[in-house]
């Protein structure tokens, strides 16, 4: 912040970073072509050292910037650090939300109405809020999805088209672009 030589924190990444809730841990994806696009969730010290690859999207693709027709939403941490929700998407146009469990690796999909998200972040150790048109061509509105059962239910109906979701340390709040 006050200047000095720039350091290369860390490199080849597709999405926005996330810091875990305790701060000591980032999460973020890194895409390649091999033949086919596909992504990794990659975890990695606060210093953006020891890295590792948690989980792959193979053969649905996670919502990256390697795709830059659809907007990007970092991976979202849970309040424990125990999940960490990544939004994706299985041809043809099938939304679906990615639970990958923090220390195995293990993934648990939930699958969503559409696939247009414009960004996910957790309310609570329960549920999400979620950013998604209601069906194709409608204005993106607001959504919960309880975890682990997937019942999504709608939050806003009007019509404003929201973009991005983003809440609150202590949960109480969240904003999102109008």
């Amino acid at each position: 912040f006050l200047g000095g030589t720039p350091k290369l924190f860390v490199a080849n990444v597709a999405s926005p970073i996330s810091w875990s809730p305790d701060g000591q841990r980032i999460a973020f994806l890194r895409s390649e072509i091999t033949p086919v696009l596909s992504s990794k969730l990659i975890l990695a010290n606060a210093d953006g050292g020891q890295e590792r690859t948690l989980a792959t999207d193979t053969p649905a693709l996670w919502i990256s910037l390697a795709a830059p027709w659809r907007p990007s939403s970092a991976p979202a941490w849970s309040p424990d650090g125990r999940l960490i929700a990544v939004a994706g998407v299985r041809l043809p146009n099938t939304g679906f939300v990615a639970f990958v469990d923090s220390q195995t690796g293990s993934t648990h999909e939930v699958p969503m109405l559409g696939s247009g998200f414009y960004g996910l972040d957790w309310i609570d150790g329960q549920s999400l809020v979620l950013n998604l048109p209601a069906q194709f061509g409608s204005p993106s509105q607001l959504f919960r999805l309880p975890y682990p059962d997937g019942q999504q239910s709608r939050l806003t109906n009007d019509p404003n088209y929201y973009t991005g979701v983003s809440v609150s340390r202590d949960r109480r709040t969240f904003v999102t672009s109008r």
